[in-house]
């Protein structure tokens, strides 16, 4: 397979020459991280910041795009050889500090969480992809305080345990659900993501012990709603610690919160699989955070498992070496309790 890597300057988009780049992402961020090494100083000197600003880059790896803001520059300059080195986040890094504004609101009247997100993305230039079941607040239940608009955002989100996340080239904030589809119910489900133990070049697993209760409460504040969130089939025992947020005023967001508190509590086995990144449309692609992947393996059977991490690296060994992709994408199974 012949890769492609390129990289330029947004917005006047002019090339920028790079020995290596690594792209990453988790389930619990909400941006994607880029470490790139420019190959010459004509190319580092290219995303220095300036007095009004950090620079913006695209990188397109295989027909992959993600866009950047770049934070970080560095040269080491161990004469007579020089190195360079930059590294930065999504474009929505603009939504959080140290470039966007903390401040305090109240929702005076009623409303609904998608239209609080909503809300705070306006004039931002970022658009909303939501895709969570929506609820009412009534007046009072939306209140914070000295919070930046993604700091809000991850507010929202948390009240009903759903994750924030980046699109990796558009100005788009998305808001899904730490699980889509919660652990127990897997094996019945359809993956996101198919993935054949050949294509795959390393396999590396883990122990990640867990307390694996089977209910929780969860509870608004001085409104609200009192839910008793259990596992079909169970009796709910053990018990995670009581959740309280005011944003827990239907039973909607408590059923969310209930699954994301009982999925994290469970025996976990996180696997480390690397695998070549196939270009453009072509299957797997690039796995996401928290999407679920059925994985087929000679060994170890068909198992079904979520993504919890990912990391594409790109570079050459040496100048006149061919460029090499890497896909490395930690996916978790859940050794759910059998009721």
């Amino acid at each position: 397979m012949k890769h492609t890597l390129a990289v330029c300057r947004l917005p006047e988009r002019t090339p920028i020459e790079v020995d290596a780049v690594e792209i990453s992402s988790t389930h619990d961020s909400w941006a994607w991280s880029v470490q790139l090494t420019p190959s010459r100083r004509a190319d580092h000197l290219l995303i220095v910041p300036t007095p009004e600003g950090p620079r913006e880059i695209e990188v397109a790896i295989d027909g992959h795009v993600w866009t950047f803001v770049i934070e970080n520059v560095s040269e080491r300059r161990n004469r007579p050889q020089k190195t360079f080195s930059a590294s930065g986040r999504s474009r929505s890094a603009a939504l959080a500090a140290p470039y966007a504004t903390a401040r305090t609101q109240v929702n005076a009247e009623i409303t609904s969480a998608a239209a609080a997100a909503t809300a705070e993305l306006e004039f931002t230039g970022f658009a909303l992809d939501w895709r969570v079941t929506d609820w009412t607040l009534p007046p009072g239940a939306w209140a914070y305080t000295n919070l930046t608009p993604m700091g809000a955002l991850l507010k929202i989100a948390e009240a009903c345990g759903a994750v924030v996340q980046s699109h990796p080239s558009d100005l788009t904030i998305i808001v899904r659900p730490a699980y889509e589809v919660a652990p127990w119910n897997w094996e019945s489900s359809d993956a996101d993501v198919a993935l054949d133990a050949g294509s795959v070049t390393a396999l590396g697993m883990e122990w990640r012990p867990g307390p694996q209760y089977l209910g929780v409460y969860v509870s608004g504040e001085s409104q609200g709603v009192l839910v008793n969130v259990i596992r079909t089939g169970s009796a709910g025992s053990p018990y995670a610690q009581m959740v309280v947020d005011p944003m827990i005023t239907e039973v909607t967001p408590a059923i969310g919160r209930g699954i994301k508190t009982l999925a994290d509590s469970e025996r976990q086995l996180p696997n480390q699989v690397a695998m070549p990144l196939m270009p453009g449309a072509a299957a797997p692609g690039v796995i996401r955070p928290c999407e679920l992947v059925e994985i087929t393996d000679e060994v170890y059977g068909i198992n079904m498992a979520r993504a919890e991490s990912v990391t594409i690296t790109a570079g050459r060994n040496g100048t006149d070496s061919p460029l090499s992709v890497t896909q490395s994408v930690t996916i978790t199974r859940h050794l759910s309790v059998a009721i």
